[in-house]
């Protein structure tokens, strides 16, 4: 999920399905990254949230209403604490580096 993308044109409109749908499978493959940048094998994907330390997206997912304002603030949110997740695990498993350079 990238901000301007089309998630931003359906928080504007106001389409809390696209906008949900759209924060949970980012969440689930920023928990991929996580998870590699670790070295962890995801076998059982049951836990991949809490795995990755990503379980709180779903306080973020239960706020949601259909006001646009709302839909902007939890993608928002969403996509800052995967960013920041899946930085520190970059930077722990390849010092020196950023997540963008890998």
């Amino acid at each position: 999920m990238v901000r301007g993308n089309g998630e931003d044109e359906g928080a504007r409109q106001g389409h809390l399905a696209d906008c949900a749908g759209a924060i949970a499978t980012a969440a689930c493959q920023a928990a991929h990254g996580v998870l590699a940048a670790r070295g962890t094998w995801v076998a059982d994907e049951k836990h991949l949230l809490a795995s990755a330390g990503l379980r709180d997206v779903d306080g973020v997912l239960a706020g949601l209403t259909g006001a646009p304002a709302a839909l902007a603030a939890a993608v928002d949110a969403a996509v800052d604490a995967a960013a920041e997740l899946l930085g520190s695990a970059v930077a722990a498993a390849w010092p020196g580096t950023s997540a963008a350079a890998r």
